[in-house]
């Protein structure tokens, strides 16, 4: 066991951002499952790149989105040439609900029938494909990692013209 530097080794050893704090000092006695999975939880967002933002419109899954106002996400369209694509939904928005966006990392079930390593562009009326929009805003969404998984990396090229 590692020791705690909270209590110098009285209890179990928990990693907490950079912090070392165990069971006894949680106040969490020898339970100390939950705070691992919250952690670990805490960590894949941050490796993954997720937030979370207030719907202002309605967003389906995969959906790339951009701040509308005040902390508020719509449906990104590569028409609408002032957007900045934040990441994608990662479930359906409701107006006035948070909802989960990806900003980088795999987004897994994104895609149905994809062809490996294949990029996936922001489209004129919103959604993601493959085609690249003629004379709009140019968002590289991310690519094909297998059929079903999309490596999201936002890449704005500017506006073709």
């Amino acid at each position: 066991m590692i020791k705690c530097k909270s209590c110098n080794g009285s209890g179990e050893y928990v990693g907490l951002y950079k912090k070392e704090i165990c069971s006894e000092c949680l106040g969490l006695g020898t339970d100390i499952q939950i705070i691992k999975d919250l952690i670990l939880k805490q960590n894949q967002l941050i490796k993954s790149g997720i937030c979370s933002m207030i719907v202002d419109e309605p967003i389906d899954i995969s959906d790339p989105v951009y701040i509308v106002d005040n902390n508020k996400v719509g449906r990104a369209e590569a028409k609408n040439l002032s957007c900045n694509v934040l990441g994608i939904a990662l479930s359906k928005g409701i107006i006035g609900k948070s909802v989960d966006i990806m900003y980088s990392g795999i987004a897994h079930g994104i895609l149905s029938n994809a062809d490996s390593n294949t990029l996936y562009w922001l489209q004129n009326y919103g959604g993601i494909g493959k085609k690249v929009p003629d004379k709009e805003r140019l968002f590289v969404i991310g690519f094909s990692l297998n059929e079903s998984d999309l490596f999201v990396r936002i890449t704005d090229y500017g506006i073709r013209i």
